[in-house]
């Protein structure tokens, strides 16, 4: 992913794209909202994820990611690694319910497959894989990655110190929990 002008958007990713012998090149311009979209499966697959932060791409969380790649499940099973840097970091942690504002990477391990009887061998492959990396990571987790059998610890991962705060302004404004169909923040009692 490149936001920019498209011709240096080119010159930015040239190296990734010569870079190895790729099983597909999708980058192309296209809308940010369509980006946004890429993902979605509109319940045309069955699908299990798990995202987390680490603070480097350390030599042991690369080779903990090349092991796990590398016993994927399927072509269907893909982990996506995107630095946080920059203006996403610019705003004070507590200047909106985001908090995570340190330079980190974002890691997203998913699985798509199609077959009911392969659930167990991908749910298994993202698990693991999750759990592999877990001591490498800063405990954080990514709210809008979240799967809603992570439950409350990984809400409170998603919110961190802001998560208390966020309560209290559901119990003003929402105390009856209206708004919980997510990964939810009740209100503060």
């Amino acid at each position: 992913f490149y936001a920019g002008p498209p011709e240096v958007g080119e010159r930015v990713l040239a190296p990734l794209r010569s870079s190895g012998n790729p099983i597909m090149d999708s980058l192309r311009p296209r809308q940010y909202v369509d980006f946004q979209r890429a993902g979605t499966s509109q319940g045309a697959a069955r699908t299990d994820l798990r995202t987390q932060f680490v603070p480097t791409l350390s030599d042991e969380v690369i080779d903990t990611l090349i092991e796990y790649l590398n016993q994927a499940p399927s072509t269907g099973a893909t982990v996506f690694v995107s630095p946080r840097s920059g203006a996403e970091t610019d705003p004070p942690s507590d200047a909106t319910a985001y908090p995570h504002r340190d330079d980190a990477h974002r890691i997203l391990i998913e699985s798509r497959w199609s077959d009911p009887e392969n659930d167990e061998r991908h749910e298994s492959w993202v698990q693991e894989f999750h759990e592999a990396l877990r001591p490498y990571t800063t405990g954080e987790a990514a709210m809008n990655f979240l799967t809603v059998d992570e439950g409350d610890e990984r809400t409170r991962a998603a919110y961190s110190q802001n998560h208390d705060r966020l309560s209290d302004i559901k119990q003003k404004w929402d105390p009856d929990n209206f708004f919980s169909m997510n990964q939810n923040v009740s209100p503060s009692d």
